[in-house]
């Protein structure tokens, strides 16, 4: 389990997530990179609430 910190983004300060779950995050980052999007810190906080 990789713990996340506040300062790093996800709203819920602390949570833990399992690695399947990081997973999730890090592929739809690269598939947004990919075409030449870019990615924001709410990007990913929605991406963290959906999983």
């Amino acid at each position: 389990m990789i713990r996340i910190q506040p300062k790093h983004g996800p709203v819920k300060a602390g949570r833990l997530m399992s690695g399947e779950e990081l997973n999730k995050i890090l592929l739809m980052i690269n598939a947004k990179v990919k075409k030449g999007i870019v990615i924001t810190k709410q990007d990913i906080e929605e991406q963290v609430l959906r999983t």
